[in-house]
């Protein structure tokens, strides 16, 4: 989570992340960049050190980023890194989506929490 000193979009977000990314990391480069259609902003990104996928999503002053990623000089799981994928796919944070109904009870006991 950032809270940014201006409202940016994810796309600018974008740009400046990956812009410090490859100041950080001289052979770093763009895999890939998508949108979807909950409005966050993918990118997949390699450099000498890492393997990262992960999403930016702002609301006005606030953003929020989340990865995940791997050391590419490591041996690493493939299996591990598409459930962390699929698992990111899954997670939104909640101050950006729009709760319906909200609970913690089981569906049968609404009526006694009235």
């Amino acid at each position: 989570y950032i809270h940014l000193p201006l409202p940016l979009s994810a796309k600018t977000l974008e740009w400046l992340a990956m812009k410090e990314y490859a100041k950080k990391f001289d052979e770093g480069r763009m895999i890939g960049q998508w949108a979807d259609a909950l409005g966050r902003e993918w990118f997949e990104a390699t450099s000498s050190k890492y393997h990262v996928r992960g999403y930016i999503m702002t609301r006005g002053f606030d953003a929020w980023i989340n990865y995940t990623g791997y050391r590419v000089a490591e041996p690493y799981s493939p299996d591990e890194v598409e459930a962390a994928h699929r698992a990111m796919e899954t997670m939104l944070p909640l101050s950006v989506g729009v709760v319906e109904s909200a609970t913690t009870r089981p569906a049968g006991d609404v009526a006694s929490a009235q």
